[in-house]
């Protein structure tokens, strides 16, 4: 290698060639990272719809023990304004629901919160819960039943899921790495 310090009027700076290996070592270190890179973005994504659920169980289970006798509904809902059934991917809404059908009835039942499709690749499962799958809540605080909502990313396999129980008890149990298909 030439002693850029002795030749007298060059230029100090790195040659063609130095750039150049440098150029191959960054690309390489940056094919080794990206997949592991996406799938913590995959992943974050993940457990930030995940957390919104939880939150969303936590609204119901606090909205419910406010008016006695009441029972809080979550279902799932692509219009915003009744529960379309299907998936939970599209939207849902949780409403005070006076006669705990799971049905939003005009001019009885109060719409509380109503939330967009994540917009994600997230895959929400829900299972159990004896009324089509909707999610509901006494004034006691306890589920009306109890069922599983499970949390999957499309686009990972293998053991990157995340399950939320509902006990009947109103407790709600979380599990990560479960097996999503």
């Amino acid at each position: 290698m030439i002693n850029r310090k002795t030749l007298p009027g060059k230029t100090r700076g790195f040659s063609l060639i130095e750039l150049l290996i440098a150029m191959v070592i960054l690309s390489i270190l940056t094919a080794i990272a990206y997949p592991s890179f996406q799938r913590i973005i995959m992943r974050t994504k993940l457990n930030a719809d995940s957390t919104l659920f939880s939150q969303d169980l936590a609204f119901m289970k606090g909205k419910a023990k406010t008016r006695t006798g009441s029972t809080i509904t979550m279902c799932p809902s692509s219009d915003g304004a009744t529960c379309t059934g299907g998936a939970w991917g599209t939207g849902r809404i949780i409403f005070f629901d006076e006669n705990a059908d799971g049905i939003v009835t005009t001019g009885k039942d109060e719409i509380l919160e109503i939330r967009a499709a994540s917009g994600g690749t997230s895959a929400i499962t829900v299972t159990g819960f004896n009324t089509g799958a909707n999610i509901q809540f006494k004034s006691t605080g306890e589920a009306r039943y109890s069922g599983v909502v499970k949390l999957c990313d499309s686009k990972l396999s293998g053991a990157f899921g995340i399950s939320q129980s509902v006990l009947v008890t109103g407790m709600v149990h979380k599990t990560t790495s479960v097996t999503c298909p």
